[in-house]
């Protein structure tokens, strides 16, 4: 369960009343619904996990106050914005959507779901669905796929994640 706290204010976001989520992409995205989600889960095949379905509804296209992470294996980076998804958008935001990126990336990581950006390169924060319980990585697209170096630990959960962001 994801015991944390959302209370929605004027284009920010409050998670655990110590991370504000602010608009990133333009124009702002509406929250996600429902259908949105069960329409990702039907296009990817991955069923989500209950506390990101939870971030994402009021969380998309933002980033978080607090943008690195780091962890046993990752030196700090930035995290966000969270890619959106939503289907029907401008081109610009096509490049934040988790469905082309997913699109992009699934005949190398066929079971990753990118779901952060990294600092505006082309690394990215995914879903790693290789096991039942997925878990969060950090891609580094500038390795070669079978590189020690390319897919790296970052968190057991979202919410894990979250907790462990850092200024």
């Amino acid at each position: 369960q994801f015991g944390v706290v959302v209370i929605k204010r004027k284009n920010k976001v409050r998670i655990n009343m110590s991370i504000d989520w602010e608009d990133y992409v333009e124009p702002a995205l509406a929250d996600a619904s429902k259908e949105d989600i069960d329409n990702l889960e039907k296009k990817t095949g991955f069923f989500l996990p209950d506390d990101y379905k939870e971030l994402i509804i009021h969380s998309q296209g933002k980033c978080p106050s607090r943008e690195l992470i780091e962890s046993e294996e990752l030196a700090p980076v930035p995290f966000g914005p969270l890619y959106h998804i939503k289907e029907e958008c401008t081109e610009e935001l096509l490049s934040y959507a988790v469905l082309r990126k997913w699109n992009k990336w699934k005949d190398v990581y066929s079971n990753l779901l990118p779901i952060a950006d990294a600092g505006g390169g082309a690394s990215f924060f995914a879903y790693d669905f290789s096991s039942n319980e997925p878990r969060i990585i950090f891609v580094n697209t500038e390795e070669e796929p079978d590189n020690e170096d390319a897919i790296l630990f970052v968190a057991n959960s979202i919410t894990e994640l979250i907790e462990n962001l850092i200024d």
